[in-house]
């Protein structure tokens, strides 16, 4: 069997692995990585040689063991590298458990028996470990970091688990604390821990599986510490017990007279052939060992079982302290502190605040057990102190002052300086005070100002910075007012004829844009269910807020403070209120949806109608998303719907929310709803706008319209050859400069922009343009004087797309106007082409002019009457209604229902009609015909089931005033 094992390449610097092979299972990949090293890394081979030589003298000079001035405490930080799963099976308790059993088995406690060995082989190391409780930047610590890993289980050397680029955890600084990597390794692997020979760099330490750390929940026969033991002994320079003869590649056989050739070099480990598995007992005797008392299986360095492990030898031990003697490379972890208790300054004086001449007691709070205190007080009587509660520190002078404490213990300091501590007051001055009220307000909005000064000021200064007027003089302000968002400052400098006093509150007044003012908004789906059936709501809610509270009438469960509550079961049949509450620091915000979710019997089945609405803007840049709502009704129990160009393209909840549109271009949107009985759709044409950039204001409601219909697709364009190169309309051979779209029947004031369906766009050079112009029209029904233009670089449009075109100032217009563009004819020739209707033939209408020469003429015309051309060019106008003001007249004229559907009614309060008219416009300014008759003299009703769904505007003329009423038409 094999394991692949991958290693640093250069173990300090880079991420370069190479493949170990090895032939059988092994418990420990420690000489199977310091074989590779010793092959592959440069400079390795030589620090270790270096180290094992120190280590052989330093034996040598002790035989009769060793034992250093003090037991050495190791600080360990863990880092679990494990998925949320292995994280929640492996709790802290089994670091602890780990932490334990490591010192019982390295002070010579572990109770398992020696057989026939002697008891003086089992040597207290005097070394111990602690969990480390400060971290690198001095902060408290439980000695555990965590990293949530997705990826593959770690194999013996791959330092991607040491480096958190990796997925992994980077080392803690390895002079003060010994880094332990927790993770799930391949194949069984235990772990592997570091030789000491590399230094103690960032990818020294050692490697531990979880299954095999700790002992609760920890793998059977593995659950009592062993593995760290023996990677830590690793760590610390010691080699397997049987002297890795096969060079690591396989501690299980060895070749005939090669099984005793390797050395643990340790005088009192016996020799042994090869490496113990499972859990043997008494004496255990081989090719290198034969008679009692056998080898040393219950050694911690050898691959027993953990009920079987027992002992480190004194000749072990030695070898280990050897490299924490002073200059060694483990000297800096003997030293290291992170396990002692960090000091945290803290303290109190009372009171804080004094009169002139009065005193404050000072109380250390500092937690940590200092040994010695250094008080500095900056503005009294005494300024220092080294007592630990110093008491009556006297101030003598008005003012504001810090007070300073350094704690300090062997090893530990720590400091804290409380600024504007000590406030020393003049009781008999002017103390400067006020209120704002409100002091959280949206743009535009005013705040009033009282003065709460004591001891009677007589004058006033006021600041208010972002207000207006920025400055005032009386005792309380009124009305300042705020125009722009931002967080403000306000001062006041109070006096009277002796004293004067300045308070100034620091980002006192919070201005808020209207549009981060929480707006509650949401949707549920599916809001028409059967009982016994769930519905999922989504929070749309808008501005600033920070948490949610939701109220669900007649639904398990009746409440919820999730953002977006799931699985809201509904028992009964009914009609529920749903409501939502946000919450946030500029204000809260409730919406009641009366009677929003429709349950109905399971069994229950009626015809169904549909219908439905954007509620987000149809006009919108590529990439936006808009939201749509279910507007059907009846039972209805299934939904599909069909978003052309939209991303998903089709959905079967009942709202859809977020619905991407990526391309630009015009869309149709349609709804099919359903029961066991009925079905039923609808499909609304070029419902959703897609442009390349934004339109101005887009908070308004636009909408487009073109002289061509929506039969007449695909569209066209003319390719002049054989006879002449270039296109229709567009550049050709004729060098055509102008083409002209005629616009009639339309009552919109001004035109501020439009779309341009282009075919060809290419420019030959960067700064090469067109211009879009607006002409009048003349007596002759042509295009007249130029109303205004704007010119765009031909690099600006996509081709096969409808590209916006904005005016930068709008275009008064009177009802008749072309719409069109001018090209240049450049070397080389640029080439720009627009498309157009398919040809309508003799009997078409026509609506696109060229001019030739000074005169404008018809395609038919252009031609030379050689073939009839009547067609309309591809540029739709867009009309955007923005702030269209309705004149209020509630109490004397009444438009109903509204939206309608078939029959809109007109009903005159208190007026006497002496004439009446009225016209609907659609959203461009087109009149629409609709013709009211009579019900009774102060009635009149529209039939609008010819009207196409859409935004409209009702002009009513009652005895010549105008009202003009905004109405939604749903079919």
């Amino acid at each position: 069997m094999k394991y692949i094992f991958t290693l640093l390449l250069i173990f300090l610097t880079f991420s370069l692995y190479s493949q170990i092979n090895i032939e059988t299972p092994h418990k420990c990949g420690t000489m199977e990585v310091h074989k590779w090293r010793l092959e592959h890394e440069p400079g390795y081979a030589i620090a270790y040689q270096k180290i094992q030589e120190y280590t052989a003298k330093f034996l040598g000079e002790h035989p009769n063991g060793y034992s250093p001035k003090a037991v050495i405490t190791i600080p360990i930080v863990f880092h679990e590298v494990l998925s949320s799963t292995e994280q929640a099976s492996f709790p802290d308790s089994r670091i602890d458990e780990t932490i334990q059993m490591l010192n019982r088995d390295y002070s010579g406690q572990n109770p398992h028996s020696m057989y026939s060995f002697p008891a003086t082989l089992k040597a207290d190391c005097e070394i111990q470990f602690c969990k480390a409780t400060i971290d690198p930047n001095g902060n408290p610590t439980n000695g555990i970091e965590k990293v949530i890993y997705t990826g593959p289980n770690w194999a013996a050397g791959d330092n991607g688990v040491k480096q958190t680029a990796s997925g992994g955890l980077d080392a803690w600084d390895p002079n003060q604390y010994l880094n332990v990597w927790v993770c799930n390794l391949v194949n069984g692997l235990c772990g592997y821990g570091t030789l000491p020979g590399g230094g103690l760099n960032n990818f020294y330490g050692l490697v531990i599986d979880f299954d095999y750390t700790g002992h609760t929940g920890a793998a059977a026969t593995l659950d009592n510490g062993g593995t760290a033991a023996h990677e830590i002994g690793h760590c610390f320079n010691l080699l397997h017990t049987w002297g890795d003869d096969e060079g690591g590649s396989d501690p299980w056989t060895c070749a005939t007279g090669t099984c005793c050739t390797g050395s643990d070099a340790v005088g009192d480990t016996p020799d042994q052939a090869v490496a113990t598995s499972g859990g043997p007992t008494g004496v255990v005797t081989d090719a290198c060992t034969a008679t009692s008392p056998g080898i040393n299986y219950q050694n911690f360095m050898d691959y027993s079982y953990d009920d079987v492990y027992a002992n480190f030898t004194p000749g072990q031990k030695t070898r280990m302290l050897a490299l924490f003697q002073p200059g060694q490379v483990l000297e800096p972890l003997a030293n290291s502190f992170k396990c002692g208790t960090p000091l945290v300054a803290d303290f109190v004086g009372v009171p804080t605040t004094v009169n002139i001449g009065g005193t404050v007691n000072f109380t250390d709070l500092t937690t940590g057990s200092p040994t010695a205190w250094q008080w500095t007080f900056t503005g009294a009587a005494t300024t220092s102190s080294t007592v630990q509660n110093p008491t009556g520190i006297q101030y003598n002078t008005v003012g504001l002052y810090p007070v300073k404490l350094k704690v300090t213990k062997p090893n530990f300091a720590d400091s804290i300086t409380k600024t504007a501590y000590i406030e020393v007051i003049d009781p008999n001055a002017v103390n400067a005070d006020f209120v704002g009220v409100p002091t959280i307000l949206v743009a535009g909005n005013t705040v009033d100002f009282t003065d709460l000064s004591t001891n009677t000021p007589t004058s006033w200064q006021w600041n208010f910075y972002g207000g207006t007027p920025a400055t005032s003089t009386v005792k309380n302000p009124q009305n300042i007012l705020y125009s722009a968002a931002g967080v403000y400052d306000v001062r006041l400098r109070a006096a009277n004829t002796a004293t004067n006093d300045t308070m100034r509150k620091v980002g006192y007044i919070i201005v808020i844009n209207p549009q981060d003012v929480p707006h509650a908004d949401f949707v549920g789906n599916p809001n028409n269910l059967p009982a016994g059936s769930t519905s999922d709501f989504t929070n749309l809610s808008g501005g600033v807020y920070d948490s949610v509270h939701w109220y669900f009438n007649g639904a398990v469960p009746s409440e919820s403070t999730a953002s977006n509550p799931a699985g809201v079961l509904y028992n009964t049949p009914g009609d529920y209120d749903v409501t939502l509450i946000i919450f946030g620091p500029y204000g809260n915000d409730t919406l009641v949806k009366p009677n929003y979710v429709h349950v109905f019997a399971p069994g229950f089945v009626d015809s169904v109608f549909a219908d439905f609405q954007a509620t987000t803007s149809r006009l919108i840049v590529q990439g936006w998303g808009v939201n749509f709502e279910d507007l059907s009704t009846g039972n209805i129990t299934d939904w599909q719907w069909l978003f052309q160009g939209g991303t998903p393209a089709t959905s079967t909840i009942q709202n859809p929310i977020g619905i991407i549109y990526n391309t630009p271009g015009i869309y149709d949107v349609c709804l099919v709803v359903r029961n066991g009985a009925f079905t039923d759709t609808l499909c609304k044409d070029d419902y959703i706008v897609v442009t390349t950039q934004p339109w101005p204001n887009p908070n308004g409601f636009c909408d487009t319209s073109l002289n061509i219909l929506q039969s007449e697709r695909p569209l066209t364009f003319m390719h002049l050859i054989p006879n002449k190169w270039g296109y229709f309309p567009g550049h050709n051979q004729n060098q055509t400069k102008y083409y002209a779209e005629k616009f009639v029947n339309y009552t919109i004031s001004d035109v501020s922009g439009f779309l341009v369906s282009v075919v060809k766009a290419y420019s030959s050079a960067p700064a090469n343009k067109v211009r879009f112009t607006v002409w009048n029209m003349d007596s002759l029904g042509r295009p007249g004087n130029v109303l205004g233009y704007k010119d765009e670089l031909i690099s600006s449009f996509s081709p096969y797309l409808y590209n916006p075109v904005h005016l930068t100032q709008t275009i008064p217009v009177n009802g008749k106007f072309f719409i069109g563009f001018q090209l240049w004819y450049n070397n080389p020739v640029d080439t720009f082409l627009v498309y157009m209707a398919p040809n309508r033939g003799v009997d078409g209408q026509n609506t696109l002019y060229v001019k030739k020469g000074s005169n404008w003429i018809t395609p038919t015309q252009y031609f030379n009457d050689t073939m009839v051309v009547n067609t309309s060019m591809a540029i739709k106008l867009l009309g955007c209604l923005i702030g269209v003001e309705e004149i209020d007249m509630e109490n004397q004229v009444v438009v109903y229902p509204n939206p309608a559907s078939d029959m809109l009614n007109i009903e005159l309060y208190d007026v006497v009609p002496n004439n009446f008219s009225c016209i609907m416009y659609d959203i461009t300014g087109r009149a629409i015909p609709v013709e009211p008759f009579e019900v009774y003299s102060d009635k009149m009703e529209i039939d609008l089931t010819k009207v196409k769904s859409g935004i409209y505007f009702l002009q009513i003329n009652v005895n010549n005033q105008k009202i003009t009423k905004k109405v939604s038409v749903i079919h």
